[in-house]
């Protein structure tokens, strides 16, 4: 990993100072090969009180070893199960097709056995981020200081666990093959 800051120019007329910083990340992965990362940004201090920020990143994260290779173990969860609980029609369709008998059944209560592990498939996330912002220091009031800033985070191939109430109704409604197998 490696950074930089650069100050372009400090007390101007109609500015007081702007900055520039850059960094890059190396990574290698046994599992993913190599990736290189980088960032850029900016930083205008327009007076004293204001300052105006501005930041490019990508986005890379390698899975953990845990969400690759976990042993999968049986676990009792808590859901509703909505191909137990009256599904409609189209429910009904989907739910046989994910393999409930006749496409309902009478859920008797919320617990439901299930597997939970690692996958060797999962990818590296992936992605950018931009964020834009306002600082404002009032010299009339020492200590105090407002932000405002702006977020655009986009994320490919995302590393999560989804809930089991998320994935019982994904293969009720949608019948989500991905999902549901």
């Amino acid at each position: 990993f490696a950074e930089v800051q650069v100050p372009l120019f400090h007390d101007r007329a109609g500015s007081r100072e702007l900055s520039l910083n850059v960094g890059a990340r190396w990574s290698e992965f046994s599992s993913f090969d190599e990736h290189t990362s980088w960032r850029a940004g900016v930083r205008w201090r327009l007076a004293r009180e204001v300052t105006l920020r501005a930041n490019y990143s990508e986005v890379f994260r390698a899975p953990s070893l845990l969400e690759l290779y976990q042993s999968r173990a049986s676990v009792i969860a808590v859901g509703f199960d909505p191909c137990g609980n009256g599904p409609t029609a189209g429910q009904q369709v989907n739910c046989a097709a994910n393999g409930v008998p006749g496409g309902e059944y009478e859920q008797q209560d919320e617990l439901i056995g299930t597997f939970e592990g690692g996958n060797e498939d999962l990818a590296p996330e992936t992605g950018r981020s931009i964020v834009v912002g306002v600082t404002w220091l009032p010299a009339w009031a020492a200590g105090i200081s407002a932000s405002v800033d702006l977020f655009d985070i986009e994320l490919s191939d995302f590393i999560g666990r989804a809930k089991l109430g998320d994935v019982l109704v994904q293969c009720a409604e949608r019948g989500a093959p991905e999902v549901c197998h």
